[in-house]
């Protein structure tokens, strides 16, 4: 069973804060298990002896081994308004997903 405790009260207030969040009672006891039992998975893999692994790749990129950036044919307007009903002045109409306050 995960420590729920790791996530302090006042800690867990200034996620909810900075995600705009409000939760009742019983949604913050269950958010405060789940962070427990994320966190206590993530000290698992700290436990985890890497000393002998080798490392098999670099987060760097070869520029050389990137494709050419080259411009190239794009769909034609009339292929692209039949991927979608909402296709209106060379644009897709999307759902608003951010509301205003």
């Amino acid at each position: 069973m995960p420590d729920t405790e790791r996530l302090s009260d006042e800690a867990l207030d200034a996620l909810l804060f900075l995600s705009r969040l409000e939760l009742s009672p019983d949604e913050r006891s269950r958010l405060k298990r789940q962070a427990g039992e994320i966190i206590s998975h993530f000290d698992s893999l700290s436990r985890i002896d890497t000393s002998d692994a080798q490392a098999d790749h670099s987060g760097a990129v070869d520029a050389g081994s990137l494709r050419a950036d080259e411009i190239g044919p794009s769909l034609p307007v009339p292929a692209m308004k039949r991927l979608s009903g909402n296709f209106l002045d060379g644009y897709f109409a999307v759902p608003k997903i951010i509301e205003g306050e």
